[in-house]
C-alpha cells in the first residue's frame, strides 16, 4: 500500500470517528478522542509538500534581503547575497540562511552602524520573518473547539 502522510491521516481520521467514537462512554475520553481527530486533521495538509507555500515565503524573503543590501551597502563585514538557485526549496534554504547570516552581523559584537541604518535593516528582517510566518499559517487551520465535544 503506497500512502502519503496526508491520507494516512484521513484514514486514521475515518477510523477514530467511526470505529474508537462510539465506543468510548466516558466524556472525557471522548473529547480528547475527538482533539487527537482535530489535530491530525491539521496536521494532514502541513505533510503535503507545497510549491506554493515556498513560493510565498520567497516572495516575503527575497525583496527584503535585496532592500537589505542595499541599506548596508559598504558596512563592513556585510553578508553578501546567496547564489541563486533554480530549485524552490534550495532557494528557500539559502535564503533563509542569507536571513541568518544578516541577523548574526547586525547583532554581532562591535557593529557600528547609523541608528536609522540598524532601524531599517531590523525592520526588513522582522518583516520578512513575518512574512514567512503568514505563510505557513495560512496553512493551519484555527481551533475547532466544538468537534472535541461533538458526540
Amino acid at each position: 500500500m503506497d500512502m502519503t502522510p496526508a491520507r494516512i491521516c484521513e484514514v486514521l481520521r475515518d477510523r477514530l470517528a467511526r470505529d474508537v467514537a462510539p465506543a468510548l462512554a466516558d466524556d472525557h475520553a471522548r473529547s480528547q478522542l475527538f482533539a487527537a481527530i482535530d489535530v491530525l486533521g491539521k496536521i494532514a495538509p502541513l505533510l503535503e509538500w507545497s510549491g506554493e507555500m515556498l513560493g510565498e515565503q520567497l516572495d516575503a524573503l527575497e525583496p527584503r534581503l535585496h532592500e537589505i543590501a542595499e541599506t548596508a551597502a559598504g558596512a563592513e563585514g556585510a553578508p553578501a547575497l546567496a547564489a541563486p538557485c533554480g530549485d524552490l526549496r534550495a532557494r528557500l534554504a539559502a535564503r533563509q540562511a542569507e536571513a541568518s547570516a544578516w541577523l548574526d552581523w547586525l547583532h554581532g559584537p562591535g557593529r557600528a552602524l547609523a541608528p536609522e541604518r540598524r532601524e531599517t535593516i531590523e525592520r526588513l528582517l522582522r518583516e520578512a520573518l513575518q512574512g514567512m510566518l503568514a505563510a505557513e499559517r495560512r496553512r493551519i487551520a484555527a481551533v475547532d473547539f466544538s468537534s472535541m465535544t461533538r458526540g
